[in-house]
């Protein structure tokens, strides 16, 4: 094959996999601009919200082990075709479902189906990229799926306010149904078929006991923390939150969710070429976690209260969303070769795990302040940011990965 064939080969397939990994941002967002509408239709409260968020991150994390293991021994393209049969059932699930228990079931069915979209598209990378170019593509693929989160603040307001939350699911079929026809030919061309792998699964996962553990607790600790600080507050609060503290309407709350979105989805591809040193990833990691902190702080707290204070806090946060991308290429600098999509993938999952467990953590604290007369989102919210200050001292004070020589 020749170098342009390879390169048309590579963004190809580059382009399917960004679609299904904006699809999963898509989807794990969407329960911020439908709060009101499931609590109406449904009659959950302000916890089932966060347990309805939670649920879709609890089966994407426990997966992303078993991800890592197959994407090497069986490739992309049937992993991901499993996948997104699983988040095609999951999504009609939801469209139809008839209670809370269902729409729980058809949201655990679309975690686990999009569960291996940002680890597929990382390995397709790194088989078809020099490790120099690594960072470089990632931030760009972050880039292209954060568009996801974009359809979750306007857009799917007004569809919803328009018909029903029941048709923001609905308009999810459609490209997952093109990803999924795609893949056969796009991937099966583009991507690398991986050798057979030698050994029994359980082999595979033994080689987990071999990545440098001491130089990666303290980016697991704070990986743990600041993309679930970050997604629970675009995911679950951000719309009622504009709504009642600035006294903004749905659309006008979305227009708010849009921003952030924006900012999220320009930052990776711009901050993708600062990580050239793995004391360049650790200073970026600190910055941009203290700024996470202190912004969820004002917010939380209303240090300096009013519109514009919460416009500039809400847009600091998506100014440090890419941390994730810098923390992936800390693990491929930090972790040999032949273990690095086992190391990303564990990465993956502590993120989601605290993802779930935030968003859990805050609906409940929310739920618990309106019980008693007081404002929600003050604990919600200052719950989040006392996990990224916890996190990012235990990433200080731990020993981390230096460059060789």
């Amino acid at each position: 094959m020749t170098d342009p064939a390879r390169r048309s080969g590579f963004r190809a397939g580059l382009a399917i996999m960004a679609l299904a990994f904006a699809l999963s941002q898509s989807f794990r967002t969407l329960p911020s601009v439908m709060v009101a509408d499931l609590t109406a239709d449904l009659g959950i409260g302000a916890s089932d919200v966060g347990l309805l968020a939670a649920v879709f991150h609890i089966s994407f994390a426990v997966l992303q082990l078993p991800i890592g293991v197959l994407l090497d021994r069986f490739g992309v393209r049937e992993v991901m075709l499993a996948a997104y049969t699983l988040a095609i059932a999951g999504t009609a699930i939801c469209v139809l479902a008839p209670s809370f228990t269902v729409l729980l079931t058809g949201q655990l069915l679309i975690g686990a189906g999009t569960a291996p979209t940002l680890m597929a598209a990382l390995v397709f990378i790194s088989h078809r990229t020099q490790p120099a170019q690594f960072a470089r593509h990632s931030g760009i693929l972050m880039s292209v799926g954060s568009l996801g989160i974009l359809a979750t603040s306007t857009p799917f307001a007004l569809l919803i306010e328009a018909s029903s939350w029941r048709m923001a699911f609905l308009a999810h079929l459609p490209p997952l149904v093109l990803c999924l026809v795609l893949t056969l030919p796009l991937i099966g061309r583009a991507a690398p078929r991986p050798s057979a792998a030698d050994g029994s699964l359980w082999q595979d996962f033994r080689l987990l006991a071999r990545l440098p553990y001491r130089h990666l607790a303290g980016l697991f600790a704070i990986g743990l923390v600041a993309y679930g600080a970050i997604l629970a507050f675009r995911g679950v609060w951000i719309v009622p939150f504009v709504q009642q503290r600035y006294g903004l309407g749905l659309v006008g709350a979305s227009y708010l969710a849009l921003m952030l979105s924006v900012a999220m989805a320009v930052t990776p591809a711009l901050t993708g070429g600062l990580a050239t040193t793995q004391r360049a990833i650790s200073r970026f990691i600190v910055v941009a976690s203290t700024i996470l902190a202190l912004a969820l702080a004002g917010l939380a707290f209303r240090p300096v209260d009013g519109l514009a204070a919460g416009i500039v806090l809400i847009l600091a946060l998506g100014l440090v969303s890419a941390s994730p991308i810098v923390q992936f290429a800390y693990i491929r600098r930090a972790v040999p070769g032949e273990l690095t999509g086992r190391a990303l993938a564990l990465l993956n999952m502590v993120m989601f795990v605290g993802a779930a467990l935030l968003q859990w953590l805050s609906g409940s604290l929310a739920e618990v302040a309106a019980d008693a007369g007081g404002d929600p989102y003050t604990p919600a919210i200052g719950v989040l940011a006392l996990a990224v200050v916890l996190g990012l001292a235990v990433f200080m004070v731990l020993p981390k990965a230096r460059d060789d020589g």
